[in-house]
């Protein structure tokens, strides 16, 4: 039997992970966000340019803002990615494997699309699971007329649809920069599946890191910088790790249907599942607070 860690040895491991790499785990967080702005004001500055050099041609301009469409289209594509990758770096971090941030770049060549299609289609069944509270809020709207019963209406039908779809989704992107045979529609399934037994204890796992993004806000975002966001970074792709661990022990996924190879027979499980039972066997230590 494989018995999960609690929410604190997480968070304890996830801190002494961030101290052997804390300088490569801060340039984990900023480095993709000032990619992502850099490209921004890039486009930005370009499409400022173009349009003032296009002599008031209306061709001129029509192209030039087709032209710069395409290029954010591709640009949007491209942070998406490595925004992905870079969970795989905090996987590494998390194992004790050596992360390098220039990887979330030059994975870019890698199962690029694959990766991002995971992305669409997860967004694609949240929009659908979303679709019956609009359509209940707008025959809210007709019939009553009223707009604030339609926000009312949305909000209320919304909001535990999407938490709870979210939560079942919520290790997509550690799946597909983790788990590369494992395809972009897959990812959604073995995602629901690791988490199946688990919403609730990952919703308060969630919970427990509003206290540190508050904190975060109030200094104008440099606790999150500088320890909050590499922390939270380290304790998700170990807590993905653990459930992974789980399913695959119990059964409920197998080593193939994530590309993984099986372990050698004499040990039954990797070396790195392998852990001493608490003192209570019968109780599972995720659930104590």
């Amino acid at each position: 039997m494989y018995y999960i860690k609690s929410r604190q040895e997480i968070k304890a491991e996830a801190k002494l992970a961030l101290k052997e790499q804390y300088g490569v785990s801060v340039g984990l967080v900023v480095i993709p966000t000032v990619f992502a702005v850099a490209l921004s004001l890039g486009q930005q500055l370009i499409s400022t340019i173009g349009v003032s050099m296009g002599g008031g041609s209306v061709a001129a301009v029509v192209l030039f803002s087709l032209t710069m469409f395409v290029v954010s289209i591709v640009a949007s594509f491209i942070t998406t990615v490595v925004g992905i990758n870079v969970f795989g770096e905090f996987i590494k971090i998390s194992k004790g494997e050596r992360a390098d941030i220039g990887t979330i770049f030059t994975e870019l060549r890698f199962n690029f699309w694959r990766k991002l299609g995971g992305s669409w289609w997860m967004a694609l069944w949240m929009m659908i699971w979303l679709l019956p509270s609009i359509v209940i809020a707008a025959v809210v709207l007709v019939a009553t007329g009223s707009i604030a019963a339609y926000v009312v209406i949305l909000f209320l039908t919304m909001l535990p649809v999407s938490m709870y779809k979210s939560l079942q989704y919520y290790f997509v992107y550690n799946i597909l920069v983790d788990l590369p045979e494992v395809t972009a529609t897959q990812a959604l399934r073995v995602s629901i599946t690791m988490t199946r037994e688990y919403i609730s204890d990952l919703f308060v796992f969630i919970l427990s890191w509003f206290g540190w993004f508050a904190l975060s806000i109030l200094t104008c975002g440099l606790l999150y910088i500088f320890y909050v966001g590499p922390y939270w970074y380290v304790a998700d792709a170990s807590l993905y790790l653990e459930l992974k661990n789980k399913a695959l022990t119990d059964g409920t996924l197998t080593y193939e249907e994530l590309g993984m190879e099986r372990p050698r027979e004499d040990f039954g499980i990797e070396n790195d599942m392998l852990q001493v039972p608490p003192n209570n066997p019968w109780q599972d230590p995720w659930n104590q607070n």
